[in-house]
């Protein structure tokens, strides 16, 4: 009887053995996983962190010969751009100077011939005679020098009265400058229009306007 069932239970423990064998799985056999691989949204090669952001603006400055930046480098280039408007500010003064009639370098001190009420104004860096309202400008010249001819001189007699516009609208909106032709050479004041003439003692010469030539003033009045 005991032969019997060992011989019996040899079968069973290998039917056993098998089942268990293949309910184990070989080592390279693939099992699928449950959960879906998860999917990234990196391209290849692309860095998953932000490179950090600077708060600090890159510092303007000129490289020193070394490569060493220095602040009065920067400072240094500046300075040509200040030194240059220096500079026009200067030619432009220097061309007013050349171009204005009675520049200070060419005429004598005007505040000795503006006798008052006649007043001299600075226009356009240029000085300029003028009356107070509802007076009119005239003034008195050397016939010494002058360039005036075609009228008899009295002798002893070296001055002329400049004769005065009549009316303010014969100046047509320009200064007193410009009505005698006002300009300032070798330190004199010097006149070279004679709109309404001029008078030498107590004769009016030249009243239609034809006089022509340079004199020089001794001075300038409004009456």
């Amino acid at each position: 009887m005991n032969i019997l069932t060992f011989f019996l239970t040899i079968p069973y423990l290998m039917v056993v053995s098998e089942c268990c064998m293949r309910m184990v799985p070989p080592d390279d056999v693939y099992i699928p996983s449950t959960l879906a691989p998860e999917q990234s949204t990196l391209v290849p090669g692309e860095i998953t962190m932000a490179p950090e952001e600077s708060t600090m603006a890159p510092e303007d400055t000129t490289m020193a010969p070394g490569g060493v930046s220095t602040p009065e480098t920067s400072e240094e280039t500046e300075a040509p751009e200040v030194t240059m408007m220096t500079t026009m500010a200067t030619e432009s003064s220097t061309v007013t100077e050349e171009t204005c009639p009675t520049s200070t370098t060419k005429c004598p001190d005007l505040s000795t011939i503006a006798l008052a009420p006649m007043m001299v104004q600075e226009v356009d860096g240029c000085a300029v005679f003028s009356c107070p309202p509802g007076l009119l400008p005239y003034g008195y010249g050397s016939l010494v020098g002058t360039e005036l001819t075609g009228f008899y001189i009295p002798p002893g007699e070296d001055t002329f009265r400049l004769i005065r516009p009549v009316t303010l609208t014969e100046l047509n909106g320009g200064t007193v400058n410009d009505f005698f032709g006002i300009s300032c050479e070798n330190n004199k004041l010097i006149v070279s229009k004679y709109p309404r003439g001029i008078s030498v003692g107590i004769t009016p010469v030249g009243t239609e306007g034809l006089l022509s030539g340079k004199s020089s003033m001794n001075t300038m009045r409004c009456s």
